[in-house]
């Protein structure tokens, strides 16, 4: 083990009579009796785990599209929703036009802008019931991996190109006018199956879902106030044209399907899954996946951290630890980008999400979220660095002889299961991506 001493020369240049006070941080360390010890040779321990369903429920994002990424695979994003519909009563003569469906991107993507997209409307064929968990005393909710019969002609289609930072409405036409017919009808006599959203769900539009073609190469993401637009003509002395609008009734009913096929990529080849829950990176190349969304995370832990502080010479206590995290090379190249923040969240043995690491101060905390730098003259020294101090402090107190805690790397809390940031990093014997973990240590004399 590679010990370096940071501080001794100086201490001992100093007059023997005074003793010195060093800062360290908001420490100050006893220069005559102590020494500041650098450590680096701790080995972080480094693992892909599998996510295997989430709640997707009230997202606040609707994910529509399909990417064939070459790292971690083709992913699929589909959006269920329902309706109600408007208190709006045509007159007798007023006649239908048409009915759309509307959607207003919120400027978030995962794939090539280049490429066109489609989009495909259907009409489905089975209520939206949330699924309910026997494990736990809650309430159900929608996941990742729930959905719900459709039926098998198609209610609409639009292909068309995007501008990632469009903001504008997109419309798709819906062909299936014996529906819009139906509704008009319904309102122009006051149905009572219009009256409440219960009622509408159950006797007459039971929802909706939107989803692409498989051969797409885009995902974009949505604002969760799609809504159906039925036009028709009044019949005022200028005949015109204007519409009712069918909003979205029920936000806990809405949810993203995600779908993920992972044939052809490290993590399909390792035979990575629901059969196969972690996989530690060096069979992986010397690499682990994150992108949480499609079921990845990357797990990072520190089992020889007693062993070698307790051994280490004149031990005292840890002042400072910082976990320094690097992309591989080549895996972030265009359409694809590094998440601008990464959070790192405490686990157990069974890789539950635990709480985040975060910076303190005497009267706030903020959440660590990787002080991303990018060398843009030298790929290799882009990283991100969190202090895992309070982390390893809590960590040595752990007596269990088989400690498998550790820190798990995430999106941010607020988009971590509507979007599909992802990186794939190296261990510690990763050139192309290498992981460090370098702590400063107190040892008194």
């Amino acid at each position: 083990m590679k010990w370096t001493l940071l501080a001794a020369i100086a201490f001992f240049l100093l007059p023997s009579c005074k003793k010195v006070d060093v800062d360290f941080g908001q420490q100050q360390v006893d220069g005559s009796h102590t020494e500041i010890i650098k450590l680096d040779t701790i080995t972080p321990v480094v693992s892909t785990v599998f996510v295997d369903s989430f709640s997707t429920a009230s997202p606040g994002v609707a994910l529509i599209g399909t990417n064939n990424d070459p790292v971690f695979g083709k992913s699929s994003a589909m959006n269920y929703f329902e309706v109600s519909a408007p208190s709006v009563t045509p007159g007798t003569d007023d006649t239908f036009d048409s009915l759309v469906l509307i959607l207003k991107p919120n400027k978030t993507w995962y794939g090539d802008t280049t490429k066109p997209v489609h989009l495909n409307v259907y009409e489905l064929d089975q209520l939206i019931e949330p699924v309910l968990n026997t494990d736990y005393a809650t309430a159900g909710t929608l996941y990742n991996t729930t959905s719900f019969a459709r039926k098998s002609t198609l209610l609409g289609s639009r292909t068309l190109y995007v501008s990632p930072n469009r903001t504008d409405s997109i419309v798709v036409r819906l062909d299936g006018t014996n529906l819009g017919d139906t509704l008009f009808r319904m309102m122009k006599r006051n149905d009572d199956a219009l009256s409440t959203a219960e009622k509408f769900r159950n006797f007459v539009l039971k929802g909706l879902c939107v989803g692409s073609d498989a051969a797409d190469q885009l995902i974009l993401g949505y604002k969760d106030s799609m809504s159906l637009r039925l036009y028709y003509k009044n019949t005022d002395v200028v005949r015109q044209q204007t519409y009712a609008t069918f909003d979205i009734s029920n936000t806990s009913h809405q949810f993203n399907h995600i779908d993920i096929d992972r044939s052809g990529t490290a993590l399909g080849n390792a035979g990575f899954g629901i059969n196969r829950k972690q996989i530690y990176s060096p069979a992986l190349g010397n690499r682990a996946f994150m992108q949480f969304l499609t079921g990845s995370m990357v797990k990072v832990r520190f089992p020889s951290l007693r062993t070698a502080l307790t051994n280490a010479p004149n031990y005292s206590n840890i002042l400072s630890a910082r976990l320094t995290i690097k992309p591989v090379l080549n895996t972030y190249n265009y359409p694809y980008a590094l998440p601008a923040a990464l959070r790192m969240v405490t686990t157990d043995i069974e890789n539950e999400l635990g709480t985040d690491l975060v910076y303190t101060s005497s009267t706030s905390y903020t959440t660590q979220t990787g002080n991303l730098f990018y060398d843009y003259t030298n790929l290799r020294n882009t990283a991100y660095t969190y202090d895992v101090t309070a982390y390893l402090a809590q960590q040595l107190t752990v007596t269990t002889l088989n400690n498998e805690n550790g820190l798990l790397l995430l999106p941010p809390s607020s988009t971590f299961t509507t979007s599909f940031d992802r990186l794939v990093v190296g261990d510690n014997n990763n050139l192309d991506g290498q992981m460090s973990l370098v702590i400063y240590y107190m040892a008194i004399k």
